[in-house]
């Protein structure tokens, strides 16, 4: 019950008005996943993640050369990170 109020949370309230399909949904799904479906992609299943602690500075670096290999301002981060950073390793270590 825990991980559905944390993911219930992150729904917009007007999507809620007796919609059992959404929480259903919330209730079934991780908050990253919930985001993906509610955008109608489909999750990389078993999918890992990769946490990282950047100095400013880095951080700075990292987002600008993501944006160069696509990924896209949303808010006040990224999304298409993880397609960005495939197409920097493939550029840097091709079929690696």
């Amino acid at each position: 019950m825990a991980q559905f109020s944390v993911e219930i949370r992150r729904l917009p309230g007007s999507l809620l008005g007796g919609n059992q399909h959404l929480l259903q949904l919330a209730e079934q799904n991780t908050s990253h996943d919930l985001e993906i479906l509610l955008r109608g992609e489909t999750p990389v299943e078993d999918a890992k993640v990769v946490q990282l602690y950047l100095a400013a500075e880095d951080y700075k670096r990292l987002r600008a050369t993501l944006k160069k290999y696509g990924a896209v301002v949303s808010g006040n981060g990224l999304a298409k990170t993880e397609i960005a950073l495939m197409a920097l390793i493939d550029k840097v270590e091709p079929g690696a």
